[in-house]
């Protein structure tokens, strides 16, 4: 008996070959099409799918030659449908039957995953070459090489190279079933926006993109505890469905009784404990927190535990502009960052109650090699002699709960006027008694009742301290003081209390 592992390569390059929000939408929903092809071509050949979604699975066959053909041919296949962009490893590894039925599953498992690790890392991608040619016409969707002319939806005619061709004939497929998940989502009279300024709409605040990526949490520790087959298989079954549910759910919630002609949010990837999604900048917090409860909500049911499973999400905001590979890059980072902290709450055990971890980034013109770089460089007051930190600006990442006060807070600082947060925030990264008079001077220009609230604001993250001392937080000692505040500031640019306005009509 033989147990195969596979994991398609470079996903995210395949998926955001293109900057357009209607073939990225297309190249992830390219990638579900290819799981099912794969999924039928094994059991055409004899093998069992263990689980398969997201590009990755694990599968089971008999007879080592059906297993090698399937391998060679679920190869050439997947470099067939994607004209050669995306390539699958895969790993095989032989076990006896008892293995595979009790709890030596679970050592067959281990050794699989790490031959599909080593294999992964022998890859390399082979060489490639920018060919010019004075009459060659580049695709107007991804810069390949173009090789033929299609339509657009506005009806104009398009160079466009094989791959995206392929990818804009799957457009009435996408629709069916997007009218499926937006039913699902109670917008049945709604339709996924096909480009990202029809997404974010035209107002000032709506003028960003908000850019979502969430990844369960200790997925490598539960895996541990599955010690056969039929637990892994259910266990993936109930995690897909679970995030579908959550999305839903989440939509419904912070979009009641919607009506708009344009979905006010899209999924680019849904698949495991893997989510990216995209809204409104004024909108995909409140659809974030909301997916996080209740994907929390979904696992705890589904798979009968006494907690439910958490993810970390990193959520970026940036100019619909912005090339999304590298916004998609900025979210991992957020995101592996606010897996740290997950660690430092749970020590990895199950802790009812939490809800996971969000970290997030406002992109601005300028950034840092990475945005830890970023924070060390910018968010950080110094000493003259650059060796000391004195003060950090920003408190992220956040857990659900610690988010969900900062979000609510950062909506009542709407009672101090934009020019005047703007200041505010500016003399926090001046220095600490620079802030400190700043803090001191609004307050003072705020009716009683006004003050009152802004106090209440600072103190209701926790933050007490001396007046003479807001907004800062002393830890004591040695340690640099830090401020919830401009974090705060920062999120109420976004979260100031308004009805959200629906994406324009095409």
């Amino acid at each position: 008996m033989f147990l195969v592992s596979l994991d398609t390569d470079a996903i995210k390059e395949f998926i955001y070959a293109s900057r357009k929000l209607r073939q990225i939408r297309a190249g992830s929903y390219l990638l579900t099409r290819l799981d099912a092809a794969l999924r039928q071509m094994a059991e055409d050949h004899g093998l069992a799918t263990i689980y398969l979604a997201g590009g990755s699975g694990l599968l089971r066959g008999e007879d080592e030659a059906q297993v090698d053909r399937f391998m060679r041919e679920a190869r050439r296949f997947i470099a067939r449908e994607t004209d050669g962009q995306a390539s699958v490893t895969m790993v095989k590894e032989q076990a006896t039957p008892a293995e595979c039925s009790g709890a030596g599953f679970r050592q067959v498992f281990d050794r699989l995953k790490e031959k599909l690790v080593l294999a992964k890392a022998q890859r390399q991608a082979p060489p490639r070459a920018d060919l010019a040619f004075p009459f060659l016409e580049s695709c107007q969707w991804c810069g390949e090489p173009a090789s033929q002319m299609v339509r657009d939806p506005e009806g104009a005619h398009l160079p466009v190279c094989w791959l995206c061709a392929c990818k804009d004939q799957l457009r009435a497929e996408m629709a069916e079933k997007d009218r499926e998940f937006l039913t699902e989502a109670e917008m049945p009279k709604a339709e996924f926006p096909r480009d990202f300024q029809d997404l974010v709409g035209k107002g000032e605040a709506g003028a960003d993109l908000g850019f979502l990526y969430a990844d369960g949490n200790n997925m490598g520790q539960l895996l541990l505890s599955l010690q056969t087959q039929e637990a892994f298989t259910q266990f993936s079954t109930t995690l897909e469905q679970a995030m579908r549910k959550a999305v839903c759910q989440a939509a419904e919630e912070v979009f009641p009784n919607y009506s708009g002609s344009h979905a006010p949010f899209v999924p680019l990837m849904c698949g495991g404990d893997d989510l990216i999604l995209v809204a409104a900048a004024t909108q995909i917090f409140p659809l974030t927190m909301a997916i996080m409860r209740a994907f929390h909500d979904e696992t705890k049911t589904g798979l009968g535990r006494d907690a439910g499973l958490t993810l970390s999400a990193g959520v970026v905001i940036a100019p619909p502009s912005y090339p999304i590979a590298t916004v998609h890059e900025m979210a991992e980072q957020l995101v592996a960052s606010a897996k740290k902290r997950t660690f430092q709450v749970t020590q990895g055990q199950d802790t009812p109650g939490f809800g996971g971890c969000l970290d997030f980034h406002l992109l601005y013109t300028g950034s840092a090699h990475s945005i830890a770089d970023f924070r060390r460089q910018a968010c950080t007051l110094r000493s003259e002699d650059g060796r000391t930190v004195l003060a950090r600006l920003v408190e992220r990442p956040y857990t659900l709960a610690e988010f969900e006060t900062a979000w609510r807070l950062a909506g009542g600082l709407a009672v101090l006027p934009a020019r005047r947060r703007h200041e505010l925030a500016t003399a926090l990264t001046v220095s600490r008694e620079e802030a400190m008079a700043t803090f001191m001077k609004q307050a003072a220009r705020l009716k009683e009742d006004e003050k009152r609230r802004l106090l209440e604001i600072f103190e209701g993250t926790g933050g007490r301290c001396p007046p003479h001392r807001r907004p800062w937080r002393d830890p004591g000692g040695q340690a640099p003081w830090t401020t919830p505040l401009f974090d705060l500031l920062e999120l109420a640019e976004l979260a100031a209390p308004a009805a959200p306005a629906a994406p324009p009509d095409r």
